[in-house]
């Protein structure tokens, strides 16, 4: 809701972000923070399995690397879900997953948050 409202309000004063190259176009430097939301959220549905499985709530932030050809080349859950059954499944998902390439030639490391509940 707050997202939507403040997609709106930039849309009201004209801070509209510019379009990014198409799909068809020349890969970008890096991946936008859109592109791997996008990826992640992609991985949704096994994401959801692990917790269901372990049945464990909170935040479960995964630390991974990306190669530029989008392929994870190491994923982790850091904090407090690290080394547990669901960070560990969660962290098997994102190296399993498939993410927007980028032609910038040196891999890229993210953290990102997965809320379960």
């Amino acid at each position: 809701m707050i997202l939507r409202a403040l997609i709106l309000v930039g849309a009201v004063f004209g801070c509209q972000p510019k379009p990014g190259p198409s799909v068809t176009g020349p890969r970008r430097d890096v991946p936008s923070r859109a592109d791997l939301q996008a990826d992640m959220h992609a991985l949704r549905a096994e994401v959801q399995a692990c917790y269901d499985r372990c049945r464990e709530s909170g935040q479960v932030d995964i630390q991974v690397t990306i190669a530029p050809s989008g392929r994870p080349t190491q994923a982790q859950a850091v904090g407090q879900f690290a080394g547990t059954p669901t960070g560990t499944c969660i962290a098997e998902v994102v190296k399993r997953g498939r993410f927007t390439k980028f032609s910038n030639p040196k891999p890229i490391t993210i953290t990102y948050p997965f809320i379960l509940r």
